[in-house]
């Protein structure tokens, strides 16, 4: 991954050099001075990069480059730490605290952010900065800022002072290839730490494995470097319950634990219990875990420790066979609950559950930092739908798994009506909160199986499994319909309502795979919004043949 976005800050520096030497020419009224030693500066800069790939030296080239060649005689750079945007470089302004530049990172700023691609005048952040912060940029002369963006990753701002416009194009191209340069070395460098944790963590678990299936007792040796290959926690939690359970000798289980995943609440997993069992011990969840210490076995008879109302629930249901009941450390600092039955004394079971949780545990968390991760990378920072990377990955396994068993799958592609006329009367701001509305709706209006993502710009795509093009005529007049009740509240006042045009398709009837089903679904979008918009249309053959 990290050569990927090496070659592409080479193919982007190898592209400015080429512009330059094409620009170079003397000063003229409006224009950059490119001489033969910003070539040669710029080129030695590449190679340096390339070598040694130093934020520190990336940095330093950038504001180089902007005293020197873009003659930025003021400048402020603008680090991301911890959600807040604080004093990194500055150069060319004196008498001044700090403090008074450091910055909140919120939804506002961060989704203005996330629109600039160049450099703009300070006041088009008029809505995302308070007032009070603009006027002390202004009185210093900092007139145009850009920002350190990359992949939803906020780096970075920068404030200058150029007697250059924003609109020349050579100040526009250089500081946007700037701009990815130090943003590209940031996120190695982010993704690079986030290996090493991982790299760490592997190293630890498998000193621990190594440890443990030295030392007499050891309860999980044996299985230690298959579970240490498994990365989704779905997987990993009942392989190393059925483990559990048979080594404590149960007969019946019941777990319930608190679940890291976006797409899930809980985990819930039982063993040989009915359903009525089951679904009390996962809604009383939380009471649970506050009412039963830690490594503390209830005997679920004793209605006194289990509580009044819960025990009355239990004896109700027939053949309850669960005895006892305990709490379990969870990765996050949480508890999950166990209850089973079995031949084995609580004081044994206690040993075993202890030795369990000292060598199952770091398992857990490694694999749910790693799912942590995982979302973040798959999640739209706008809008918190899924991004198109996940949506490329799902529509495979989708489609894989209902050609394998015969069943339908749905594709619909969502396009917000004239959203270009919205920012451009109402502001970005207003745009990108359309944006996050309408994902909101789509998100409250599906099953829990379906995949909301966004497809780019205003477009986005759902995924329904199992759902043939009746069902899909159905939803879309019915989301159709919901959005006609659902103006936007605007955060400046008063509201704004929109539309949407959607285009389906089905497999198999649509499509016998996934760019057919993909063009499909376009296809009728493209005949929804040359009817007149706010309409939606299911694949026709007819509308492969465009005129």
């Amino acid at each position: 991954m990290i050569e990927k976005v090496l070659i592409t800050i080479l193919a982007a520096l190898v592209a400015l050099l080429a512009g330059l030497i094409l620009m170079r020419r003397k000063r003229e009224r409006g224009k950059i001075l490119v001489s033969e030693e910003a070539v040669n500066d710029l080129l030695a800069g590449m190679i340096n990069n390339i070598k040694t790939g130093k934020i520190q030296d990336i940095a330093g080239r950038v504001s180089m480059t902007l005293k020197k060649y873009l003659e930025c005689d003021k400048i402020l750079f603008l680090r991301q730490n911890k959600g807040q945007l604080e004093l990194n470089y500055y150069h060319g302004i004196q008498k001044f605290d700090r403090d008074e530049f450091r910055l909140k990172v919120n939804q506002n700023l961060s989704s203005r952010l996330s629109s600039v691609f160049t450099i703009s005048p300070i006041n088009e952040l008029k809505q995302a900065v308070p007032a009070e912060y603009l006027r002390r940029l202004e009185e210093l002369g900092l007139a145009f800022f850009f920002p350190v963006y990359l992949r939803n990753n906020l780096y970075g701002l920068y404030f200058i002072k150029t007697a250059h416009l924003p609109d020349n194009p050579v100040l526009r191209f250089l500081a946007t290839t700037l701009a990815f340069n130090l943003s590209a070395a940031y996120h190695i460098g982010s993704q690079e730490q986030q290996i090493k944790k991982y790299e760490d963590r592997i190293k630890s678990l498998n000193d621990l494995q190594k440890k443990e299936s030295t030392r007499p007792g050891s309860m999980l040796a044996g299985e230690m470097s298959r579970y240490l290959r498994i990365k989704d926690s779905r997987q990993l939690v009942p392989e190393l319950l059925a483990f559990l359970r048979k080594e404590c000798g149960f007969s019946k289980m019941a777990f319930v634990a608190p679940s890291a995943r976006a797409d899930e609440a809980v985990i819930a997993i039982n063993w040989n219990i009915d359903d009525n069992s089951a679904k009390i011990f996962k809604d009383n969840y939380n009471f649970l875990i506050k009412k039963i210490e830690a490594e503390n076995i209830c005997d679920l008879k004793d209605a006194e420790k289990v509580g009044q109302p819960l025990f009355e629930k239990l004896n109700q249901i027939k053949d309850f066979d669960l005895k006892y009941l305990t709490t379990i450390s969870w990765p996050g600092s949480r508890k999950a609950l166990l209850a089973w039955n079995g031949n084995k004394v609580p004081r044994d079971v206690l040993n075993r559950l202890q030795m369990f949780r000292a060598e199952a545990l770091p398992l857990i968390e490694s694999v749910t930092q790693y799912e942590r991760v995982e979302e973040l990378s798959y999640t739209d920072g706008l809008t918190d739908v899924y991004n198109y990377r996940y949506f490329q990955r799902q529509i495979k396994e989708e489609f894989n798994r209902a050609k394998r068993y015969s069943r339908n799958l749905a594709l619909l592609i969502f396009d917000i009506d004239d959203l270009k006329s919205i920012n451009d009367r109402l502001g970005h701001q207003a745009g990108d909160q359309l944006l996050r509305s309408f994902g909101k709706i789509l998100l409250e209006s599906v099953r829990s199986n379906d995949v909301v993502s966004r497809y780019g710009g205003d477009e986005f795509c759902l995924i329904m499994p199992e759902t043939d093009r009746s069902k899909v005529r159905l939803f879309m007049d019915r989301i159709r319909a919901r959005i006609s009740k659902s103006p936007l509240e605007l955060e400046t006042g008063g509201k704004q309502f929109y539309s949407v045009s959607i285009g389906g398709a089905v497999f198999p009837e649509d499509a016998d795979n996934i760019d057919a089903l993909i063009n499909a679904a376009d296809m009728a979008l493209l005949k929804a919004k040359g009817e007149g918009r706010n309409c939606s249309r299911l694949y026709l053959p007819e509308y492969s043949h465009r005129e």
